[in-house]
């Protein structure tokens, strides 16, 4: 909805060398400056450009409220497809080791490989998504990169030796867990200690 785009909100923000600095302060994947879709919420990433590509100045308004300035951006009027904020995920387009942020809106037919960030660790061992015509991926993992020691899920009771346990007596505890489409939920398959 843009409400975390504000000048207020992006100006102290420092990028990282591999991004491009919006006007306004936020960052995105450098690889994206001229490339004919506007990343930054004000259009700063198409403007200069030089090429076959043009952005239309309308599609973002800026305007001063209280003080600080907010952004409004039109819909998504090509289906782009937008890359979703996962925890410990990094992605890149496929042949380029280029990070791509959260939210960088992706053209169709593009592959983008997903990575995981360091002390998160993969459950798919090759995984990408292709933005599709109609701005939905063929991915749509809901979890991809877990952080080992880390629990996701409720808690169930840990039962050692038929008593229940306390947390921490036992150095490391398992659970396998199968996802329920039915419910959106993950069920307890089995579990384990060591």
């Amino acid at each position: 909805d843009g409400s975390d785009e504000t000048l207020a909100l992006c100006e102290k923000v420092r990028c990282q060398n591999y991004t491009f600095r919006c006007n306004y302060g936020a960052c995105v994947n450098k690889e994206c400056k001229c490339d004919g879709v506007k990343q930054c919420a004000d259009g700063s990433d198409e403007e200069n450009c030089t090429g076959p590509f043009s952005i239309s100045a309308n599609t973002s308004t800026l305007k001063v409220v209280n003080n600080t300035t907010e952004l409004k951006t039109e819909s998504n009027k090509k289906n782009l497809c937008i890359l979703p904020n996962l925890e410990g995920v990094i992605y890149s387009y496929e042949g380029s080791d280029a990070i791509l942020s959260h939210g960088t809106l992706i053209n169709h037919n593009r592959t983008v490989i997903e990575s995981c960030e360091i002390g998160y660790h993969k459950v798919y061992p090759n995984s990408s998504r292709v933005c599709q015509n109609n701005g939905k991926w063929t991915s749509k993992y809901e979890k991809l990169c877990f952080k080992c020691g880390r629990s996701y899920i409720g808690h169930q009771l840990l039962i050692d030796n038929g008593k229940t346990a306390q947390v921490g007596t036992a150095p490391w505890n398992v659970g396998v867990y199968r996802f329920n489409k039915k419910y959106s939920n993950y069920d307890l398959i089995c579990g384990g200690s060591i």
